[in-house]
Order: structure tokens, then C-alpha cells, then sequence
């Protein structure tokens, strides 16, 4: 949950309850205590868990502040909100202008939030300047600077076509959720980049579990996947490049509100990063040298962790247009990874890791083609995995002797007769001895 209006310099205390698809609801939890302290920073604490559930203002695994003395006002956005557990990362934030002053210096924050941890390999402060006509984005290790232009319109999946403007009949923005599909109509055959404003308003999520597809249409009229994107928890633009055809799918994974799509056209250059001058981490002191760069040194960051960074900013070119943004690489890893490499470093010993059964959400999901079915065993045993329609008919089933550890099924979405399953939303349930999961998934047309 998000709240506005909240003082300065307050003490809240809230309670929850949370409830799961079924509708069931926990009991109340116990009271959990926010502190808004002056510039609007705010720090949470807990006292005692049970509800079911925690809290915490980002449910990213990190969000990055920044503050400057002398304005009054901070600005904070979620990092790193999407990837898989274990896979590197490169995401850069873009920053307001007002609070990285050209010719001066600049701290930033990168804190992760509690039940996450990241491994963060280096950060970086990217700064470009460019002609006040033009828009600056960064992909991956490179700035792109070009001029945006509007697309043709929007269909929705239940035939409605929306302008350039992407509003509804009723004056709202346009709010996908969890299996809808967007076609952009480019307008022209176009080779360059979709530029999209939009924010997360639910369901974040890891890797497949979360954000939206991509999907660029074929000469015969198929779609084929082109990368998948995460939306950030405050409204911010994405740039998304290599595109071909005049029309582009977005298929949701989950929830979002967009207030902008636009067509991208411009040159890509190299990335000149500043490292900062100064870094540490609430608890474990100076990291400077092991987020400078990628020399497979990382700095550890877990549980309400926050990394402080300190950058000098040089001053801008004359008429150019200054862009600046953090950049942060590193890997999102379990808290249990995270406690495990303290250890070591430490010299201590690292607890023996245990598995639970757990029941994974499929991936991909949306699906389109295919699709797998992730789980964890405890112990050796024999698995029966059934897809379900929503009237609970049976379309598919498994039954593996399988050992204990991380498990996968593959699925081709076809039926037990070998025919592909209609588009829409199923159930798929795992038994394995005692224990048995069940979760949803979609299908794409």
C-alpha cells in the first residue's frame, strides 16, 4: 500500500491483515511504527511480526533516494524491481535535475527493504548532455539521445481503440492488469525504439511473475518475444529498442498504469559513468572498492541495508541539456545468500541450507508457447501436477518419480488430446506426498 499526507517529524502506527486468493484473512497483526522525519525521509521499524504478512513503503528489492541540502524535498524510486533471483542486472534511475546540481556534488541512497537482498557489483553516476530538443535514455552500457513522436493509437484486447492520448471513454489513464494485452499501431514501418510512461500499481513479483512482455509481429503474422520490461513503483520512462514492423504487442503479467506511449528515433553512444567518491553500508562500513566496478567483487546488502554514496559532479556543457542517472548492476539474491557470504567474510561458519516444498510461478507466464512449471522437493517422491480451467475440468496432467531439490515440468499448452489450449486463465496443482500447492497462470492467443 502507498500513503500520501502523511506530517513530518509524526510517529503512525498501523496494524494489518492479510488475505489470500481464496479470501481467507489473517488475524490482525501487531503493531508496526513509522517515523516520518524531517525532509520527508522516512524509517519503519516493526514491533513484532504475525498477520501473516509484514510491511514496507517499497516492496522493490531496493529503492534509491536522493536529497539535497537546501530544497526541502527527496525523491525516491524502486532499483532492480524485476529480474530473476540470480541474474545480473543493469538498471539506471533517472534523477531530477534539481537535486544533482551541475558543478557541485551529490549523495544518494540505496537502501534494500526488509525480506530482500541484493549483491550489488558497482554504481555509478551517468551523467549526458544533449540539445534541449532531445530525450536521453540508458540501455544497458549506453545513453540514447533522439526525439520522441506520437504513435498512431492503442487497440485493447476487447476490440477498444484508444488515441495518442491513451485515455478512456471515462477520462482515466489506461490500467492494464494481469493477462491483458496492448497492440500499439506504430502509425510507419519503424526500426527504432517505444518510449513508455508507466508505473507499477500491483503485483510486483520476480522475473516472469511480474512487469510485461514485449512482442514484435513476424512477416507471417506470428508475435515473437522481444524482452521483457518491469515498470517502477513511482511513474518513470522506459526506452525500448530494436523493434521492426509497424505494430508492437505489450502482453501484462501484471498490473500497471500507463500514461504515455510514444515512437523513439535517434543514435546510441558510449556510457561515461562517474564512480563515487565515497561509498558505505549502514552495517558493514566503507565499499567503496567493491562497487567502483565490475571486477566480481560485490557488496552485500541485505534487510533494510542502506548504501550510501557520495558523487562530484562536474559542470555542463554550455546550451546542453544535462540528464543524470544512478546506475546500479548487481544480482538479487536470497536472504539466506546474503547471511551465508556475511558469514564467510566474517570467518564465521554458514547455517546448512534446508529445502522446503514450495510451488513456484510458472515461466513464462503470460505464456505464449510454452511454459514451466517450477517447485521444490524436500524429499525424494512421486509428483502430480494437473492444469485446471476455472471450472476445475482437468486439461493436462503429469505424474514424475522425481528427487529431492529444485524440480521443473515443461508444458507445450496443449491438452491431453494434443490439441492448444484456448487463451485464458488456468489453475495448475502440485501434490507430493503431504504436501500440495496450487497457483494460477495465462495463456496468450
Amino acid at each position: 500500500a502507498q500513503m500520501t499526507g502523511l506530517s513530518p517529524n509524526t510517529k503512525y502506527w498501523f496494524r494489518l491483515r492479510t488475505s489470500d486468493d481464496n479470501g481467507h484473512t489473517s488475524a490482525l497483526s501487531n503493531a508496526a511504527m513509522l517515523y516520518t522525519q524531517a525532509n520527508f525521509e522516512c524509517a519503519g521499524g516493526s514491533s513484532g511480526g504475525g498477520g501473516g504478512g509484514g510491511y514496507s513503503a517499497r516492496n522493490g528489492a531496493g529503492a534509491a533516494s536522493v536529497r539535497r541540502q537546501g530544497v526541502g524535498r527527496s525523491f525516491e524510486n524502486t532499483l532492480l524491481d524485476g529480474p530473476p533471483l540470480g541474474s545480473l542486472a543493469f538498471d539506471a534511475l533517472r534523477l531530477p535535475l534539481d537535486l544533482v546540481p551541475a558543478g557541485g556534488s551529490a549523495r544518494l541512497w540505496f537502501r534494500t527493504h526488509p525480506g530482500h537482498a541484493v549483491a550489488i557489483e558497482r554504481a555509478r553516476l551517468i551523467m549526458a548532455d544533449h540539445p534541449e530538443s532531445t530525450e536521453c535514455y540508458i540501455i544497458g552500457d549506453s545513453v540514447h539521445i533522439g526525439t520522441r513522436a506520437s504513435i498512431a493509437g492503442v487497440s485493447l484486447a476487447d476490440g477498444t481503440r484508444l488515441g495518442a492520448d491513451l485515455r478512456l471513454a471515462d477520462g482515466s489513464l489506461l490500467a492494464p492488469t494481469a493477462g491483458d494485452t496492448i497492440d500499439v499501431e506504430l502509425g510507419v514501418i519503424h526500426g527504432g525504439g517505444l518510449v513508455i510512461e508507466a508505473r507499477s500499481t500491483g503485483g510486483r513479483g520476480l522475473g516472469v511473475e511480474s512487469g510485461f512482455e514485449v512482442l514484435t509481429q513476424s512477416a507471417t503474422g506470428g508475435w515473437i518475444p522481444a524482452g521483457r520490461f518491469w515498470p517502477r513503483l513511482e511513474a518513470d520512462h522506459m526506452l525500448i529498442t530494436g523493434l521492426q514492423g509497424s505494430h508492437v504487442r505489450l502482453a501484462f503479467a501484471s498490473s500497471a498504469e500507463i500514461s504515455m506511449i510514444g515512437s523513439f528515433s535517434g543514435s546510441a553512444r558510449a556510457i561515461a559513468g562517474t564512480t563515487p567518491t565515497a561509498a558505505a553500508i549502514s552495517a558493514l562500513g566503507d565499499v567503496r572498492e567493491a562497487v567502483a566496478t565490475h571486477d566480481g567483487i560485490s557488496a552485500w546488502l541485505m534487510d533494510s541495508d542502506t548504501l550510501s554514496l557520495a558523487f562530484t559532479v562536474p559542470a555542463a556543457m554550455a546550451g546542453m541539456q544535462r540528464s543524470s542517472f544512478l546506475e546500479v548492476s548487481g544480482r538479487r539474491v536470497t536472504l539466506g545468500q546474503a547471511t551465508a557470504t556475511r558469514l564467510r567474510q566474517a570467518g564465521g561458519e554458514a547455517p546448512t541450507p534446508t529445502v522446503r516444498f514450495a510451488l513456484h510461478q510458472n515461466k513464462p507466464n503470460p505464456a505464449l508457447r510454452s511454459t514451466l512449471f517450477r517447485f521444490d522437493l524436500p524429499r525424494a517422491t512421486t509428483v502430480k501436477l494437473e492444469v485446471m480451467d476455472l471450472l476445475g475440468r482437468r486439461v493436462k496432467s503429469f505424474a514424475q518419480a522425481l528427487p529431492a531439490g529444485p524440480q521443473q515440468i515443461a508444458w507445450d499448452l496443449r491438452n491431453s488430446r494434443g490439441e492448444s489450449v484456448a487463451p485464458g486463465i488456468y489453475l495448475y496443482q502440485l501434490s507430493a506426498g503431504p504436501d500440495a500447492a496450487q497457483r494460477k497462470m495465462v495463456v496468450l492467443p
